[in-house]
């Protein structure tokens, strides 16, 4: 639980390292955080030189496919950790785990046992003098859409009104909103609370639920985007050369950028597979979508959109909607890059991000209608709730860099959580090898914080 991990860590004088770098930044975060809808009113604030004291955490949930068999079938295990925002790193440590087939959804539930748990320890936290006067405080919780829907209760993202930030129905999602009707109401911290999840009936605020620039935008809109501007340069442009040719000769020009400007490689493979269905060519029945890891889509953003300035008809209206929208989707990870150091967007950075997520989401949505409408063809999908909660996480970038907030360390830890349970199933059941994983990570723990004269 929270609290043997916050007292353990103390001790082990490790509490720097992976806890609190600086002092110092703690007054900063919170005068540049503290008036986000979940914070401005947050109970913490009472506490006496709370700015000084309070460490923001960041929860993190997900379930991982973990590919070893127990009986006949590939089991799912669900893994929450938490991690402070001001750490010399962005290190995560576990909280619990648990086969999610194990988990009962009736009158005992298993998540919210859990959540239970896991509110009342950090809730014992608060205010805490015994560990130099600081003390955690859970400012968000982050996770994909269905780690929301499936432990956090809320609504799922094809419900009637799947959003849990703002009230929009779902036949809306095909239109890009005002972007005023995106700003959330601050919280008033009316104790206690009636939610289904523990977490959010006093110790965090409904709205601490983080949209995930990472799920939302590379994995989410940028993926939708890339297969169709692929499936365009491959289909559409103007080519007498085999569809293998085409396939090959477009990674061979993304792959010289990348070695030109020497930045991360996104694609080591390109096969029809990968961006399109092989029986849905034309795009008739499904939407394309380039299936590589997130950090890979940022890669394949910028280079697809050098590839697409050198190959497009600048005549054709359409096409330069393409381009406007890898343009704008480039130029939000750049403006993230530029100023990942700050805790949030200063007025004018976040009006420019803001500028730069509208233009992506209208072209995509132009994009849309124009190639149902003219060539009944399923292509640049925008009507997603992914599109949605892009929105959200840029809106509120005026409050939180999404860096700070994003789920790339999270599926990180999970990746080596998944390996390790792995190694831990041979031979055993969900119970046993569920043991034996925490007993595992437990030594690992253990052997991390202990100082180098105790292991000799």
């Amino acid at each position: 639980m929270p609290e043997t991990i916050w007292f353990s860590l103390w001790k082990s004088k490790h509490f720097q390292k992976y806890i609190l770098e600086d002092a110092r930044t703690l007054p900063s975060f919170w005068s540049a955080c503290g008036q986000h809808p979940a914070l401005l009113n947050h109970p913490v604030k009472t506490i006496q030189n709370y700015a000084k004291r309070a460490v923001p955490v960041v929860l993190h949930g997900d379930g991982a496919a973990v590919t070893m068999h127990i009986g006949s079938n590939s089991k799912s295990c669900l893994f929450l950790s938490f991690r402070s925002l001001v750490a010399t790193a962005s290190i995560h440590f576990l909280m619990a785990a648990v086969w999610t087939m194990a988990c009962s959804k009736g009158r005992f539930n298993t998540s919210k046992a859990i959540f239970r748990r896991i509110a009342r320890s950090f809730e014992a936290l608060m205010d805490c003098q015994t560990t130099g006067g600081f003390f955690p405080v859970v400012i968000w919780t982050t996770g994909d859409l269905e780690y929301f829907s499936d432990f956090h209760h809320v609504a799922r993202w094809n419900a009637s009104r799947p959003c849990c930030l703002c009230s929009v129905p779902k036949e809306a999602l095909q239109h890009v909103p005002p972007f005023e009707t995106l700003a959330l109401q601050a919280d008033d911290w009316s104790l206690p609370r009636s939610h289904p999840c523990p977490l959010f009936q006093s110790l965090m605020s409904p709205q601490s639920i983080a949209p995930d620039y990472m799920h939302t935008k590379h994995l989410g809109c940028d993926l939708r985007l890339l297969g169709s501007v692929v499936w365009m340069m491959i289909f559409e442009l103007p080519s007498t050369e085999s569809l293998e040719h085409r396939l090959q000769t477009l990674l061979h020009e993304a792959k010289a950028f990348w070695s030109a400007t020497q930045s991360r490689s996104g694609l080591n493979n390109l096969t029809l597979g990968m961006f399109c269905d092989v029986n849905d060519k034309q795009c008739r029945k499904k939407y394309p979508k380039l299936k590589v890891k997130a950090a890979e889509s940022v890669a394949c953003i910028v280079a697809f959109l050098h590839l697409w300035q050198q190959k497009m008809d600048h005549t054709n209206k359409a096409h330069v909607w393409i381009k406007l929208s890898l343009q704008a989707s480039a130029d939000m990870d750049i403006i993230l890059k530029r100023h990942s150091a700050e805790w949030k967007l200063t007025p004018e950075v976040h009006s420019d991000f803001m500028t730069c997520t509208k233009t992506y989401s209208v072209c995509m949505v132009a994009l849309q209608n124009h190639y149902w409408n003219q060539e009944n063809r399923k292509l640049f999908q925008a009507d997603t709730f992914k599109g949605h909660w892009m929105l959200h996480s840029a809106e509120l970038a005026q409050y939180i860099n999404p860096r700070w907030t994003w789920c790339y360390s999270g599926e990180s830890f999970m990746s080596s959580c998944k390996v390790l349970m792995q190694a831990c199933l041979k031979g055993r059941g969900m119970l046993s090898s569920l043991h034996k994983f925490i007993e595992r990570y437990n030594i690992a723990l253990s052997m991390d914080l202990a100082e180098s004269w105790q292991l000799k």
